[in-house]
């Protein structure tokens, strides 16, 4: 029914009961999770958790998140490249800019991002892979740094910035990614958006465990996983007066467009 385009699968959140959450996806329909790294410290982890026999496809991404900048060492980048060289990675990710990092604090540590960031989109770019794109209070930077960087293709996480920004991600050939926001009461800024946007413009993605869908929340939910996706699909599907499935196999065609996932078999 759907894909999970950006879940911290092998992070220690799940460790207690990983096959239980993604045996709780494929029962409501999750079909395949795309695990977007953040550290280099957690590279072989991640690879480790993708190759294991699984009820759902898991395709790995790989990249150095800004929010770690202060972690991130030279060596890193090309440890970076070292997997994307010899590796099934299916995009250059979780990559980009936040200007919350409590790192920056630090002189010198936003330069870093910048630095850090350009360096990606250069291996991205190099091995003809998309990107998995954090941006936060950065979106005039990171559009600015994707027009003199141009992906192939890519996935903005968690969009919840302005129309003519969707627009600018949108002509460099990148779709948004949907998540927990849309199940905020107070989303109705992004929920007009998407209304304004082509069908093809968004895809679906939990970010478990983290950014929870506000119906868990509310009642006490500590920890998101993707079969929670439901909940947003509920929620754009409400948005854009369509049915769920639909909103669910036209995220799963974009999904697969943008990442150039493999075909899965009729049977998953």
């Amino acid at each position: 029914m759907a894909i999970d385009s950006h879940c911290h699968l092998d992070d220690d959140a799940f460790v207690p009961d990983r096959d239980a959450v993604i045996a709780r996806a494929q029962a409501l329909g999750v079909r395949g999770i795309v695990v977007p790294a953040y550290r280099a410290d957690c590279f072989d982890r991640l690879r480790d958790c993708c190759a294991r026999p699984s009820l759902l496809s898991l395709w790995p991404a790989y990249g150095l998140h800004p929010c770690y900048v202060a972690a991130h060492e030279a060596e890193h980048v090309s440890r970076l490249e070292d997997l994307l060289a010899t590796t099934d990675a299916v995009a250059v990710g979780e990559i980009g800019l936040d200007r919350h990092a409590e790192d920056l604090r630090h002189p010198g540590l936003w330069r870093r991002q910048q630095d850090l960031l350009a360096a990606q989109l250069q291996l991205a770019q190099s091995y003809d892979l998309p990107v998995i794109l954090h941006a936060r209070s950065a979106y005039a930077e990171l559009i600015s740094m994707l027009r003199r960087h141009r992906p192939c293709a890519g996935v903005v996480h968690a969009f919840n910035g302005r129309l003519e920004q969707a627009y600018a991600f949108l002509d460099l050939g990148l779709v948004l990614g949907v998540g927990g926001v849309i199940t905020q009461p107070s989303a109705q800024r992004l929920r007009d958006i998407l209304r304004r946007l082509p069908q093809d413009a968004w895809v679906l993605e939990s970010d478990a465990p983290d950014m929870l869908p506000y119906e868990v929340y509310r009642v006490g939910g500590r920890r998101n996983e993707p079969s929670f996706l439901a909940y947003n699909i509920a929620a754009l599907a409400q948005t854009l007066e369509r049915s769920p499935v639909w909103v669910a196999q036209q995220a799963e065609q974009t999904t697969r467009r943008i990442l150039r996932l493999p075909a899965l078999d009729a049977s998953e």
